[in-house]
């Protein structure tokens, strides 16, 4: 008997009512991790991401250069600020320099700062931290990059996300600058 096929909401609902997809609905994750739908593709992104299914991130991450900037988007958020994958970040600095696209560049921004002190190559690492604080201390970046790297900075200081400013506002303005946190930042890079 042919199995029925699930979306990924009944697929999502399968895990967190039982803890656990069946081998039938882990074929079809799969298929869905192949990006044919939009949609299903950024819920099946979603579940992997909480379901933490480490096994699937290369499936996801194939996706880093999709078309559609939502999905690069919501991606390089999970990679690298949910599931804090240094792995991740030499592409993450690809799309803050060349995606067109503002939300991915914030998105990529906002979060590398989760990974930085994980990642082995110390001249990958110089060359972000230059990147965040260069953006930082930009005149002709808006002030929603700005914020995106001032938060990125915060977090690889491990400042608890209650104490980080709201990313819509204007650093330097509505909000100061921790000059002292941003020495500290550089000393451990730079």
């Amino acid at each position: 008997m042919a199995q029925k096929w699930k979306s990924v909401k009944q697929i999502r609902d399968e895990y967190f009512d039982t803890g656990t997809i069946s081998p039938v609905s882990m074929a079809q994750l799969k298929e869905y991790l192949k990006g044919e739908d939009e949609n299903e593709l950024c819920r099946a992104i979603s579940l992997v991401t909480d379901a933490s299914l480490m096994h699937l991130v290369p499936l996801m991450a194939q996706h880093l250069d999709h078309e559609d900037s939502y999905v690069r988007e919501s991606l390089i958020g999970k990679l690298l600020g949910i599931l804090c994958l240094p792995e991740y970040a030499e592409k993450g600095l690809d799309m803050i320099e060349h995606d067109e696209e503002p939300g991915v560049r914030d998105l990529a921004l906002s979060n590398i700062g989760a990974v930085i002190n994980e990642i082995k190559d110390k001249e990958l690492k110089k060359k972000i931290a230059q990147k965040l604080i260069d953006i930082l201390y930009s005149e002709t970046e808006d002030h929603l990059t700005r914020s995106a790297s001032y938060v990125s900075i915060l977090k690889d200081l491990e400042v608890p996300a209650i104490k980080r400013p709201d990313i819509d506002l204007i650093i330097g303005k509505d909000y100061p600058i921790d000059e002292e946190k941003i020495e500290k930042f550089k000393k451990r890079y730079l």
